[in-house]
This record gives structure tokens, sequence and C-alpha cells, in this order.
């Protein structure tokens, strides 16, 4: 054995409780034996537990035989017990047995007594294992009963009846109550489907078909089917038991059924109303962004198929400055602080360029108000967005038109008042002049008033043709005298800042047909950046805070240009923007430093004349503005 054999003998003569346990080592060594005289030991000792096999004397005072297998079969039904005695008649021997010992030992044959022992434990171990089984079928069986008689699917068990091995027909044979319930039909057990159901045959010969097949192969069928005869919708799982019989689990699902038929119509009519809308329309998945359905008019606004549109994620079409906003508005609506959002941003189309379209996106949730994907109307609105930029650049191009005009209208007045003083006080320090000795301190001194009046009325004619609006397009003009007009209103400023000019523009060079006041702009609007470039870098004096003024002549295909530069050692313009710098309105400035015009409005003025604005740029060192115009345009002096 496996286990240490405990042995529980009831005996009052201590010699033969001995000479029990004597024999009992000698085949199981490690037993454990232990001995009662009274009912009350008998008691407490199997209360106790554990014990394997009874060996018990038949006559113990204070106790009859009788009592104490009583008291164990009572508290251990299935305890061994072995007889052992002196004396006993074999019709005493046989009515103990029938009684419940499992087995009759004589004193003097206690050889017998550890394969007596053996015996009865080999049996105890079949008992339980029998006991367990039948146990486990009892349970199983209520199981079984309590199943069929409360599951809600419906049960139907029945025979197939067969016609030249063909199904004619079918008996039930057992139904359960859900059945009842389910199908309307009552007392079936035992009558044929045609009885019950009439014309079942011919209107649901399929319904046949299947039950017969699975009757006679034993593979077992899933199907949903329509039986006409009963006007009703079924989800039915069959199989075979034995031969010719089946048996069929159902539910009805009729209900399921119209819900779907509803869903699929439903279905039906959005898929026609998405793939046909005239805007773009697009489900994505609420927590990647993954593209889940896009329409035929989105892929037309995204410049992408269908199938890589489903590859991408919304954020990877929209423009990286629109991504951040995007996603804050989408990240208030799944939460549930808003039902819906509208926005107008930009998608990067397929081939790179952009598209304005306005978004209005909403969440669809299940029914336990989890979000479960987002559902978008997409409307390009490239044409409108572009009409409105059109717009406000005339308006903001009418509006500095209007400043030049009253600028000119003021500079006008302003001539008039100071020219007539300045003339006046330019003649006193001519005569002053005139009429004091040669070389005396008065001569030098009027010689310096005629010099600053004259600087003075300079200023003034340049700042007058500044800002005014001739009604001659262009004339020839050399740039020396556009550099310097425009250096005589603007030099002051950077000296005052701090800021070292260097100008070399050569007095030899060809002059070029231009809207002079155009190209003062231009170059005002360059030394004005440059400036605000090295005031960012170095707000105070700094040896590098410098620009560099130089015009030179240069080639493009055969033809003659000259190249005005405009050049400082500021902060450079970043990779991320230079792409945008000529664009309107765009400004890295504050709101009351920029508009975003300057450069946009003298890279026009520059191909109005046929020429080129172009820059070149390190950020951190510096930056360098070439305005390139053509010595012969083509443009005669007459054009208007």
């Amino acid at each position: 054995m496996d286990h240490t054999l405990n042995l529980l003998v009831i005996e009052d003569f201590k010699a033969d409780f001995l000479l029990i346990e004597h024999h009992l080592r000698r085949h199981f060594p490690a037993a454990r034996c232990r001995c009662v005289a009274s009912r009350e030991e008998l008691a407490a000792a199997l209360e106790e537990g554990g014990w394997d096999v009874v060996v018990s004397d038949y006559a113990v005072p204070g106790m009859t035989f009788r009592d104490s297998l009583a008291l164990i079969q009572a508290q251990r039904p299935d305890l061994p017990v072995i007889l052992v005695s002196g004396s006993l008649g074999e019709e005493k021997a046989v009515e103990l047995l029938k009684q419940g010992v499992w087995d009759f030992i004589l004193k003097d044959s206690l050889v017998r007594l550890a394969p007596a022992i053996q015996r009865s434990l080999e049996e105890a171990t079949e008992r339980h294992v029998r006991r367990a089984a039948e146990e486990a079928l009892r349970e199983s069986e209520e199981d079984y009963r309590s199943l069929f008689d409360n599951m809600l699917n419906g049960f139907a068990y029945c025979r197939m009846i067969f016609d030249q091995d063909q199904p004619r027909d079918f008996i039930y044979l057992k139904v359960n109550r859900a059945f009842e319930v389910l199908t309307g039909l009552k007392n079936v057990a035992g009558k044929k489907v045609s009885e019950v159901i009439p014309g079942i045959r011919e209107s649901d010969p399929e319904l046949f078909e299947i039950y017969g097949r699975v009757a006679l192969t034993g593979t077992p069928e899933r199907f949903e089917i329509y039986v006409a005869a009963l006007g009703m919708w079924f989800s039915i799982s069959v199989y075979s038991p034995r031969i010719e019989h089946f048996v069929a689990i159902f539910d009805v699902i009729t209900e399921r059924k119209g819900a779907e038929e509803s869903l699929r119509q439903s279905e039906e009519q959005f898929r026609a109303m998405f793939e046909v809308a005239s805007i773009g329309m697009a489900q994505a998945d609420v927590r990647t962004g993954q593209w889940l359905r896009v329409n035929d008019k989105l892929c037309a606004i995204t410049g992408y198929a269908a199938e890589e549109m489903l590859r991408l994620r919304v954020s990877e079409i929209t423009h990286p400055e629109d991504r951040e906003r995007d996603w804050q508005a989408f990240e208030h609506v799944v939460r549930g602080e808003a039902p819906d959002y509208r926005m107008e941003k930009r998608y990067v189309r397929k081939d790179g360029t952009l598209v304005w379209v306005n978004v209005n996106m909403t969440i669809i949730r299940g029914a336990d108000g989890q979000p479960l994907r987002t559902m978008a109307t997409i409307e390009d609105i490239t044409d409108r967005k572009r009409l409105e930029r059109e717009r406000i650049e005339l308006e903001a191009q009418l509006r500095h038109q209007q400043k030049l005009e009253a600028i000119g209208t003021l500079a006008s007045g302003v001539a008039h008042e100071i020219n007539n003083p300045i003339t006046g006080i330019m003649n006193y320090a001519q005569l002053i002049a005139d009429a004091a000795p040669a070389g005396s301190q008065t001569a030098e001194f009027a010689g310096e008033i005629v010099h600053e009046t004259e600087r003075v009325a300079t200023i003034v004619r340049n700042l007058l043709q500044f800002a005014r609006q001739d009604s001659q397009t262009h004339s020839p003009a050399l740039l020396v005298d556009i550099v310097e007009q425009t250096l005589s209103l603007f030099g002051a400023v950077l000296r005052r800042d701090q800021i070292i000019l260097t100008v070399d523009v050569p007095e030899d060079l060809p002059s070029v047909k231009c809207r002079s006041q155009q190209i003062q702009q231009v170059f005002m609007n360059l030394l004005t950046n440059a400036r605000d470039a090295l005031n960012e870098k170095c707000p105070g004096y700094h040896p590098d805070k410098t620009i560099r003024v130089s015009v030179r002549p240069i080639e493009h295909d055969g033809r003659r240009w000259l190249r005005l530069t405009v050049a400082d050692r500021g902060t450079g313009i970043s990779p991320e923007i230079q792409a945008r710098i000529f664009d309107p309105f765009f400004t890295t400035k504050p709101r009351d430093k920029g508009t975003g015009l300057g450069l946009s409005i003298s890279h026009g003025i520059a191909q109005d004349h046929h020429g080129v604005l172009h820059f070149e740029t390190e950020p951190g060192q510096g930056t360098q503005f070439h305005l390139e115009l053509p010595v012969d345009n083509r443009w005669t002096v007459e054009e208007e």
C-alpha cells in the first residue's frame, strides 16, 4: 500500500490486541493500530476519523457487536468491518455478513487477517468508485432533466420516416416546454409532423431534406430557415443520436430577421447616399484615426485611391499646423462635451498640394454609450478660401494705396509749407556768404546753412517722390539714385539702431526701365526686414550688426541684368518657413509690427518688372535678398 494503514481494533483483551497487531505488522510494517474497549471510546475514534479498517471481537463486555456495527454504519457507512472471534457458528457468521460485516476470521486463523484486510480495502475502493459513478449519473440525469425542462431553446427528439430513402415525414418522440412556448404547438409527442402542421411537407421541403440528411449520415448541421407553414424564422442546430433519428434544438428569430432586414434596407440607403454624395464622406476609427470608409468624392478631394486612403490615418493627410487644433476639437466630442464639431482645415493631397476643407464630424456610439467610430462630411472649400484671400489681398492693397495717397497728399502740403521757408533761408544764407569776407567764420557758417538746407530740400523731394503715384508707368532710372534716395530717408533709422551700413553701388551701371517708386518700395522693405532681424539678434551695439547693400551687373540667357543685394548678419530664416515667406499675410512678427504683405507685394513688383526676388539664408548667420531686374525688359517709355 502507498499509505500508512490506520487500523481500529475493538478488543477488551490486551493479549489478543497485541497478537492481532503482531500479525498485521508482518504484512503492514507501517500500520497504525489503536485499541478501543467501550462504546464511548469507539464513538470518539469514529468521530476522529481517518480509519481504513475496523477489526472487532464479537464479545466485548459492556458493548454488543450489533451495537458496535450499528454505530460504525451510522457514522462511517463505507468503513470495512472484519469480525475476529474465538468461536462462532456458521449460521451466525452468515447472518452477520448479511448485516454488513465484510469478512469473518477465527482467532486461531489470524494468518488470514492480512489478506482479508487487503481484500476489504480493495472492495472499499471499488464501492467508492461505483458509488461516485452512480452519484454522478444521478446528478447528470437530474441536470439533464432540469436542462430539458428549463432551457429557453426549443428541443424536439424525432424519428424520421423514409420512403425509398427519401424523407417523407417524422414523428415527435419528445419535446420540451420551450418547444410549445416558441411554436405554439401543443401535445405533439407521438404524432407525425404532417398531422400537427398540415401541408408542411409541400411548403417547406428543404427542412425535410436537412433533417433526413442528418438522420442518415449522422453529420450535425446548423442553419437558419423560414418555415412558411408557421410563418416563422428559426435558427436550428440538428444532430442524430442514432440512425433515422434526429434532435433539433432551435430558437425563433423572426424578430431578429425583421430587424436585420430593416437594417439591410437602411444600410443600402445609406450606402447609396454615401457613394453618390456631392461632398466627401468618411468613417474613421475613434481611437487611431484610421480611415475605415471613404467615398469617391473624398478620394477626388485628396487625390488618393480608396485603397490608399484606408491605409492612412486622418492625421497623416492633415496639414501639420492644423493637427493640434483638430485633435483638441475631436477629443472634446469624444468626451461627450459636444455632439459634433465643425472646422475649416487643410489636407495635404497625394501630389503635395494643399486643399482647404470644411469638416463636420460626429461620433457614432454603441448602445452602452461608448464611441465606436467617427462619421464626417468633408466639403472642398479651396475655391472659396482663394476668393476670400484674393478679396482680403485686394482690400489690403487698396488700404495700402489709400495710405500712400494720404502720405502723398500730406507730403505735397508739407513740401509747399517747407519749401518756401527753406528757399528763403537758403537765399539769405547765400547773401550772407557773398557779403562776408572770404575765409571768415561768417562765410563758413553761411556755407554750412546752405548745405543743410539743400539736404532738407533733398529729403523733402525724396519723400514726395516715394509717395507720389506717377501717371507714367515706368521710366529709365539708375539704381544708384534709387539707393541714395532711399537711404536718405532710412539712413537715420539705421544709425539710431547702431547698425553699420556699407554701400557698394558703382555709378557707371546702366539704367533700367522701371517704376522707380515701386523699386524704392521694395528696397525700403528689404532694409526694414534686415534691420528687424539684426535688432532681434543684437538689441544693442555689436561689430557684426551690419547691413551690406550692393549692386552688380549679371547675365541671364545672354541678357544683361542688375542685381540689388541687401545682406544682413541677423537671425536668418528657419527651414520650416522658407517656403512661405512670400505668401500674403504670412509674418513672424507681432501684429503691431508686421502685416505679412511686405515681401508678398515686393515679390509681385519684381514679377511685374519681369524680374526676380529671391534669397539665400543660413539660420543664425544671416540672409541675403537679391532683387534682379533686366536692363532691357522690352518696355517702351511711352507704355502706360
